[in-house]
């Protein structure tokens, strides 16, 4: 499906997302003329931009509009609020002038079809958004139940790759600059993608980095390994952020592109830039650090950074060594 999207500030200025014709011929020109009318907004041309006419009350756009505007919408992460909106608008856009009580079970098993050609991750991300959207209309009294309380299509299994110390090396070997001082803050530091994209040097001082983790709002310390400030102190600060775009802050999307390029470059698959968080749970292990120590690098809790251990940390001859030489001492 393609989309004509406007910027956040076009949004609070009434500007929508609009559902772009299939045809790609067709979407380029109804992309062209909705900018066209942009333009002529922005040079005072037009007395308003370009807005939806309000919803039918009852229908699934107008559940959306209800749900966006309520509490379970706004105590949601921004994070979390950008990817569900991005779901929210290819479910309007399936079923927006849909009634909300004429939705069925079955009427959400015919979706389920076409989530499950979305992607593995995206699909079921989809039909759980739409099932959050639901639950929504039950508790305002549109629905006595919620018909996608069961849709039969669940997330995939978690990931479970372990990037190896071989392939650690292919990449730095032929990665740029960019690209290796973000797998080592990742290897070193066992953050999130978001906040090493958001570190800034100002994080940096007295042999520390100093953040606080979007997602769960928890501020760590992490102490600068050798390796790490000595690839710190060979870099020019060319911008506020420690990686950045050309002086400017990445995109969380064109980031990830760039580092899959790099990867495919190194000759690296089966793991990601999302795996380094766990890799450095289990070296951490492997060094010989106790649980809380680890948790108070990366910012697990105590029964996640064990988790992470029991299911990803795999038996090797390191461990059975350390063990042994611990039972000597």
């Amino acid at each position: 499906m393609l989309y004509w999207q406007p910027s956040t500030a076009l949004r609070k200025q009434g500007w929508t997302s609009k559902r772009l014709p299939d045809d790609r011929r067709d979407a380029y020109r109804e992309a062209d003329e909705l900018n066209r009318q942009l333009d002529l907004w922005r040079q005072g041309l037009a007395e308003t931009p370009l807005k939806e006419p309000a919803p039918i009350r009852g229908s699934l756009a107008w559940l959306i509009r209800e749900y966006r505007a309520s509490d379970a919408w706004t105590k949601l992460r921004e994070r979390t609020k950008k990817d569900y909106a991005r779901h929210l608008d290819a479910i309007k856009a399936w079923a927006g002038n849909h009634q909300v009580r004429a939705i069925t079970a079955r009427t959400v098993y015919a979706y389920r079809s076409v989530c499950l050609k979305i992607g593995a991750r995206q699909g079921p991300m989809r039909m759980q958004v739409l099932r959050i959207l639901l639950s929504h209309a039950v508790r305002i009294g549109e629905l006595a139940s919620n018909p996608a309380s069961n849709p039969g299509i669940s997330m995939p299994k978690s990931r479970d790759a372990i990037w190896s110390p071989e392939q650690i090396q292919a990449f730095a070997a032929v990665a740029g600059e960019q690209m290796r001082t973000a797998m080592m803050l990742g290897i070193w530091t066992g953050q999130r993608l978001g906040d090493v994209l958001a570190m800034r040097w100002t994080d940096i001082r007295d042999g520390r980095i100093d953040i606080q983790q979007s997602k769960t709002l928890k501020r760590v310390s992490i102490p600068i390994s050798g390796p790490l400030a000595d690839h710190l102190n060979g870099l020019k600060r060319e911008s506020l952020m420690v990686l950045h775009n050309k002086g400017t802050p990445w995109r969380d999307p064109v980031f990830r592109n760039a580092w899959r390029r790099a990867q495919s470059k190194a000759g690296v698959t089966g793991v990601a830039f999302i795996d380094l968080r766990r890799t450095s749970v289990c070296m951490l292990a492997e060094a010989g650090c106790t649980i809380p120590e680890i948790a108070s690098i990366t910012g697990h809790s105590i029964t996640e950074t064990q988790r992470i251990i029991d299911v990803y940390l795999k038996p090797t001859k390191k461990l059975a060594d350390a063990a042994i030489r611990k039972l000597e001492r």
